[in-house]
């Protein structure tokens, strides 16, 4: 009786342990998918897809409860060695949301654009590492079409200018941020939005008036 109950002793002690070992194996799998530095969340997002390059981690995320597909790219180098020296443990939570208004801000009192969109990021504050995100805008944004793109500053409560050079490709529009906010997305240009470039119809405007001007204010004194 002792030796059978000693065996089975054993047996469930081994049993303990194989299962610590692949609770442990598991967890060492599941931290080696992510550079130092970043998690992904999957909290609400249904797919994420890594893939890593020499020079960079690539996050494909496809959100089916929200209708989102969308990527991250950060600078894998960046990304590691920062946070190494550093010694920065930050979690990046990699879901967004797609918005036309935004509750409780005054976007939408400053920003009649019909067309803008919002890109509400879940992480706040700042990235490890720049990161490209390439949004699909396919069905509000044709193929060609050029797009600015401006932060929402809630401390400053003002629309800050940060790109013009946004094209939209295959359906899709890429962008770089090095912090995570409220960003958004138009056709347009902002007009009270700080920093805003310069518009050129506006500056040829200008020009053809003064022109104009010249010519009326020659023909004049030539009459005399």
């Amino acid at each position: 009786m002792k030796k059978n109950a000693s065996i089975i002793i054993i047996s469930f002690l081994l049993i303990l342990v194989a299962l610590l070992i692949i609770i442990l194996l598991n967890n060492n799998a599941d931290d080696s998918n992510n550079p130092k530095g970043i998690i992904a969340s999957n909290e609400t997002v249904v797919n994420i897809t890594k893939t890593e390059t020499t020079d960079s981690v690539i996050y494909e995320v496809i959100d089916n409860q929200k209708g989102l597909t969308y990527s991250w790219t950060f600078e894998k180098n960046d990304a590691i060695n920062k946070s190494l020296k550093e010694k920065m443990e930050i979690d990046v939570n990699l879901n967004l949301n797609v918005l036309t208004e935004l509750k409780d801000s005054i976007l939408d009192e400053k920003v009649t654009n019909k067309d803008k969109l919002i890109v509400s990021f879940e992480h706040h504050g700042k990235l490890p590492s720049k990161a490209k995100i390439k949004l699909n805008v396919n069905g509000k944004y044709k193929n060609g079409e050029k797009l600015f793109l401006y932060y929402y500053n809630e401390e400053a409560g003002q629309i800050e200018f940060v790109d013009d050079n946004l094209i939209v490709k295959n359906g899709k529009v890429e962008f770089e941020i090095d912090h995570c906010s409220n960003y958004l997305l138009t056709g347009s240009i902002v007009q009270d939005a700080v920093n805003n470039p310069k518009n050129i119809n506006l500056i040829i405007i200008i020009m053809v008036v003064v022109i104009i001007v010249l010519i009326g204010a020659t023909l004049f004194q030539n009459k005399k």
